[in-house]
């Protein structure tokens, strides 16, 4: 079984995997280098609206989820991970609003705690 790890470091070398926090999520989302790493994992369509979801799900209920997941429409890729986050979602649909109806059905699961949306809005 093959194994994709990476470490987030931030600008002044820390390692974010222990120092960052869900308050923080502006450093990472701001500077872009969360959304590069992510990038880089996935292959990118730019022709419809992208968002990578990562999410928090109850303890014990990743691989419940993950298999949920697969069967909704527009969920191109799911990953198990581990951090503070226990699974992230490519997701890709037609327009807005598919993708608004999607994140609101995925938010709306039973196991899942909290979610944290990273709406692709270029790619390079």
């Amino acid at each position: 079984m093959e194994h994709n790890v990476f470490w987030l470091i931030s600008p002044n070398g820390c390692n974010m995997d222990h120092y960052w926090n869900p308050s923080m999520s502006g450093t990472l989302t701001d500077s872009g280098i969360f959304l590069k790493i992510l990038e880089s994992l996935f292959d990118i369509s730019r022709s419809m609206p992208s968002a990578f979801v990562m999410i928090s799900c109850n303890f014990g209920s990743a691989k419940d989820v993950t298999s949920e997941l697969h069967d909704i429409d527009g969920v191109e890729q799911v990953l198990i991970v581990s951090g503070i986050y226990d699974i992230i979602v490519r997701i890709t649909v037609q327009n807005k609003d598919d993708l608004d109806r999607l994140l609101l059905r995925v938010r709306r699961m039973d196991e899942i705690q909290s979610t944290l949306t990273l709406i692709i809005t270029q790619s390079q």
